[in-house]
């Protein structure tokens, strides 16, 4: 399945498990912006992967995406906490579409999963989280060491997000 999310023109990096324990690690470890998660795993299968981390407070978005596809099935799954479920066979251009969606859903601030304890909202620009409280620009959960001008360079660009900036008001 990952090399199917893979091929996706999608710009992101695709985490690979092969089962259900490794897939709830690796969830846990990187922190990602949306899962993709098959309910057929060895070990705990997809439901019982995300039930412990719902159980644990992560809040990614997720979308279950397997071959069992009947109402039930996607009832159980939306319950459970998936945030979507897209049964085999799909088309590629719906996954795509499902993940950009997916992939504009953050944690609340300040909850579990949000990465931030201060309750301030953290913008987020790609795979950048900026803490306007404490001035940290972070990747992936790991702080990013810039320097003071790299900062002020990133943070003009923050405050106009999806803007153009002028060369004037970035110097």
């Amino acid at each position: 399945m990952s090399s199917t999310v893979a091929n996706t023109v999608l710009p992101m990096e695709v985490f690979g498990c092969t089962d259900g324990r490794q897939a709830l690690a690796q969830w846990t470890a990187t922190q990602p912006d949306v899962v993709v998660l098959d309910l057929t795993l060895p070990g705990l299968d997809g439901l019982q992967v995300l039930e412990q981390a719902r159980g644990q407070g992560l809040t990614t978005p997720v979308l279950i995406l397997t071959a069992r596809g009947t109402v039930g099935d996607r009832i159980v799954g939306l319950n459970t906490g998936a945030d979507d479920y897209l049964p085999k066979p799909f088309d590629l251009d719906e996954l795509e579409a499902r993940l950009r969606a997916l992939s504009r859903r953050r944690p609340a601030a300040g909850g579990p999963g949000s990465g931030t304890e201060s309750g301030a909202s953290p913008q987020f620009i790609g795979n950048l989280r900026y803490e306007k409280d404490s001035g940290a620009i972070y990747h992936r959960d790991q702080v990013l060491e810039l320097t003071p001008r790299e900062l002020a360079l990133l943070q003009s660009l923050i405050a106009k997000p999806g803007h153009a900036v002028s060369k004037e008001r970035l110097f």
